[in-house]
């Protein structure tokens, strides 16, 4: 039986709020989704290419492929909010410092992975570590609500980037979205706890028996492991190396900047509808095939993008693209406790992670080059496609949780 209480006896569902908080204002959250609207603005004041611009994402993603493996190793010792706090903050100064450019790529590339290797620990790991800890039985609905605020971000992001763009330019739409950061930051200190951790406790965490789970070199010797691995390099490489150039494939087809920002909005609803219906879903069935479902809905909107030139049915391929999009964290957290327990869930997760961010930052590098050497985006859609349908049927090949890691409860 689950705790339904923090160490200060408040709802644990207040954890949530501020997982909701922070993950919405997270270094992947803020630095990748508004990534698409700055290609333009930066091509046309420095006269960079587009895989040029995007290169920095590839450069940012693999410092934090690098990075969350570590410190997955140090939330599972250390505790979520001792590291989560600090990272934020030094992010968004960070972040700020992109809008003092002067004119070199090099300089450009050294700002945005600054911001991403002291983002580090603002990322989804930490929250997911904290969720896990704190819930079992409604695990895959705690999860979902927490990335509610990456869906909530994805909605609001995009518009409200291009309005900093259009009346305070790009320059002051970095420094503008920086300082959204710190101003959510003070209530996500107020509502996040470390989850229990084993021993005596202490002011903001719990005593806690060791949690059931796999050493990290047990887990890296099976075929689950792996099988994950390449399904989340795969999903991020399709889904996000699409993402990432959204807004100038919509104008490219006639859409003014503010309408591309606004249908590219709805990846943000998107992402809400796979955020809460997938860890509501994976509560109740098997949740390899839940996955499978939800990533099969961006094929569908990427071969959508594909075929049809105009711009009649981009609201439907964004918002399928948000669908999938939406059940990637929920999908990593709740296979990695299941599958391999939380005794070393966060440097486990830190690895799928890792393989994800992999997948983050060659797709929108392989869609930049794909646009220069062919004009359009056609063939790398394809593409995503295929893998997409590669990865849905390595899911189903995956069997049943191991009994020992299919419930690990919060003591009361």
């Amino acid at each position: 039986m689950e705790s339904r209480a923090d160490a200060g006896g408040r709802s644990r569902w207040w954890i949530v709020l501020g997982s909701a908080l922070g993950a919405g204002v997270s270094h992947n959250t803020v630095a990748l989704l508004s990534f698409g609207l700055f290609l333009k603005p930066l091509a046309a004041e420095f006269g960079w290419g587009r895989a040029q611009i995007s290169f920095a994402v590839t450069l940012a993603t693999l410092v934090i492929a690098v990075g969350t493996p570590l410190l997955g190793h140090v939330i599972d010792r250390t505790g979520e909010r001792r590291v989560l706090l600090p990272a934020l903050a030094a992010y968004a100064l960070a972040f700020g410092t992109l809008g003092l450019m002067r004119g070199s790529i090099w300089e450009f590339y050294a700002l945005f992975i600054a911001a991403a290797a002291l983002g580090v620990g603002s990322n989804s790991v930490v929250y997911a570590r904290l969720i896990s800890g704190w819930f079992d039985e409604r695990r895959g609905l705690a999860l979902g609500l927490a990335m509610v605020g990456v869906a909530a971000a994805g909605t609001a992001l995009p518009p409200l980037t291009q309005a900093l763009i259009d009346h305070v330019g790009w320059r002051g739409a970095y420094v503008g979205l920086a300082a959204l950061i710190l101003l959510v930051l003070p209530g996500i200190a107020v509502l996040v706890r470390s989850s229990p951790r084993p021993g005596p406790g202490s002011g903001e965490t719990r005593a806690a028996p060791p949690p059931a789970g796999m050493a990290v070199g047990e887990a890296l010797s099976t075929r689950t492991f792996w099988t994950l691995g390449a399904v989340f390099l795969l999903v991020a490489l399709a889904i996000h190396g699409c993402v990432l150039h959204l807004v100038p494939m919509l104008t490219d087809r006639g859409v003014s900047p503010r309408a591309a920002a606004g249908a590219a909005s709805l990846f943000g609803v998107g992402m809400l509808g796979g955020r809460v219906g997938a860890g509501y879903l994976m509560d109740r069935l098997f949740a390899p095939r839940v996955a499978a479902a939800f990533f099969a809905a961006p094929m569908l909107g990427l071969a959508l993008l594909g075929t049809q030139p105009g711009p009649a049915l981009a609201p439907l391929s964004v918002l399928l693209l948000g669908l999938g999009a939406g059940a990637e964290s929920d999908v990593i957290a709740y296979l990695t406790s299941r599958y391999f327990g939380l005794r070393n869930f966060g440097q486990i997760y830190g690895y799928f992670y890792a393989a994800f961010m992999i997948g983050t930052s060659a797709g929108p590098l392989a869609m930049g080059i794909a646009f220069e050497a062919r004009g359009d985006y056609v063939a790398a859609l394809w593409a995503a496609c295929g893998a997409i349908a590669l990865l849905c049927a390595l899911l189903l090949t995956l069997g049943r949780y191991p009994a020992a890691h299919g419930s690990d409860s919060v003591p009361g």
